[in-house]
């Protein structure tokens, strides 16, 4: 018994002393335990051929000018939704977009993939005539979990196809022959 008692208090000595030497280990015996969690990962990314890479919170594009729009549904059903125009993220990120769109970006395209792997593809001319809306409301409320929490919404699409659900990740690319 005073053998099981030796090793158990021999064995809390050394984690922590490992604890002290390397608080990264994060065994609660240390300061490890006092560190600050980590920071949220970004709500939403934009990255690809982008002068200013952004990594955006649900705050930063809270903080946006909003948009809000009515669309009907296949039912006909009307539902407003609102969020911030993704023209006006995508130029906050130096991309090709409306006045800066050269003729030496027409194979320019925009990428929007969903945390489920879902991609839709644009092309960044359709900025320029098309609304898109990355959306964080519908009917004033939150979006619901299998939606956001943010969707993109391609408000000229009929059939919805292009709509990305759960949107992290808007990549500007550029077409190659």
């Amino acid at each position: 018994m005073a053998a099981m008692r030796l090793t158990t208090v021999l064995a809390l000595a050394a984690m922590a002393a490992l604890a002290a030497l390397d608080p990264g280990l994060g065994l609660g015996l240390g300061p490890a335990s006092a560190q600050a969690p980590a920071a949220a990962p970004p709500a939403l990314t934009v990255d690809g051929d982008v002068a200013a890479p952004l990594a955006l919170s649900l705050g930063d594009l809270a903080a946006m000018e909003r948009v809000a729009v009515e669309i009907a549904d296949k039912d006909g059903r009307r539902q407003s939704f609102s969020g911030v125009d993704a023209a006006l993220v995508l130029a906050k990120a130096g991309a090709p977009i409306r006045e800066n769109l050269k003729s030496t970006d027409a194979a320019r395209y925009v990428h929007a993939q969903g945390s489920d792997g879902y991609v839709a593809v644009f092309a960044t001319a359709e900025f320029d005539k098309g609304r898109f809306l990355i959306v964080d409301r519908i009917d004033g409320a939150p979006l619901l979990v299998r939606s956001g929490p943010l969707q993109l919404v391609a408000v000229s699409d009929d059939r919805r196809t292009r709509w990305v659900k759960q949107l992290k990740l808007l990549q500007v690319r550029a077409s190659r022959p």
